[in-house]
């Protein structure tokens, strides 16, 4: 299990990636987001302090050039439905009306249609057709573009 920082890097050379390769030849800077909460256990929940939170919400919505179309929390039972509740109210009101707490697959299909869903989401897809598998070995062949941002900065 990686830490919470650990993950937002990752999540960081992704969207960096992502965004070089897919937006970049598209009209639309908008993305939706699903956290699929099936398998969390409390350990991981604790990670998630009102710090943590605000420093992903503040580096998404002020660091990268999207725009967050939707969150989706599926599968997030009793405990992330509250902290949610408490943690909106923290947010910009246009950010609170695209939050989504979907208890289950049925609910998230009412924002999303399952033929663009994995089937651990209740979808038709297979995690091949689902998700950018390829993503992590185009960060790692751009270790060179990487190696100039870290020189750039020296």
């Amino acid at each position: 299990m990686c830490s919470v920082y650990e993950t937002m890097a990752y999540h960081a050379f992704v969207m960096d990636e992502a965004l070089r390769s897919y937006l970049g030849d598209t009209e639309s800077n908008e993305f939706v987001t699903i956290f699929n909460f099936d398998g969390w256990v409390l350990r991981q929940g604790l990670q998630f302090t009102p710090r943590v939170a605000l420093q992903i919400v503040d580096f998404v919505l002020k660091s990268v050039p999207i725009r967050p179309a939707a969150f989706h929390l599926v599968n997030a039972g009793s405990i992330i439905d509250f902290m949610m509740r408490i943690f909106k109210h923290l947010l910009p009101t246009k950010i609170q009306n695209r939050i989504f707490i979907d208890s289950n697959c049925a609910q998230l299909h009412e924002h999303l249609p399952p033929e663009i869903l994995p089937k651990s989401l209740g979808g038709v897809l297979e995690n091949e057709e689902a998700f950018r598998t390829e993503l992590p070995d185009k960060i790692r062949s751009q270790e060179e573009f990487y190696q100039k941002l870290i020189e750039f900065s020296d």
